[in-house]
């Protein structure tokens, strides 16, 4: 469901450092939002702070959201938590294996998709 930005209430949050969200910011610029915010039936942030605010940077009224039922606070808290620590990075090969892969599929020809094939599975 699409919300808009001004519906949502922010209130107080475990994270209070953003960091620097100009990755995530060209990215949404890019690909638009990947993953929705989760907000509770009465539109409170759970999960998403950073890509709400950079939503809010790249000048958006609004943003794609998933709503969830929560009992209580603690569940708010156990959601937001859990969002931002029960996930896992690529590992470096991982990361390795996605770059060459993007560097082979930006390349023309069938040749290059055959090797990007190969470099997927090996």
């Amino acid at each position: 469901m699409r919300v808009l930005l001004d519906d949502i209430k922010i209130g107080n949050r475990i994270r209070r450092e953003i960091g620097n969200i100009e990755d995530l910011k060209g990215s949404m610029n890019r690909h638009g939002l990947l993953q929705p915010i989760v907000i509770d039936g009465e539109y409170n942030l759970i999960a998403g702070f950073r890509r709400y605010k950079a939503a809010r940077l790249l000048g958006w009224d609004s943003i794609e959201a998933r709503m969830v039922d929560t009992g209580s606070k603690k569940d708010r808290i156990s959601m937001e938590m859990e969002e931002n620590t029960v996930r896992r990075d690529f590992t470096s090969e991982e990361l390795e294996r996605g770059k060459k892969l993007l560097d082979l599929y930006s390349r023309e020809g069938v040749f290059s998709s055959f090797v990007a094939w190969f470099v997927a599975w090996k």
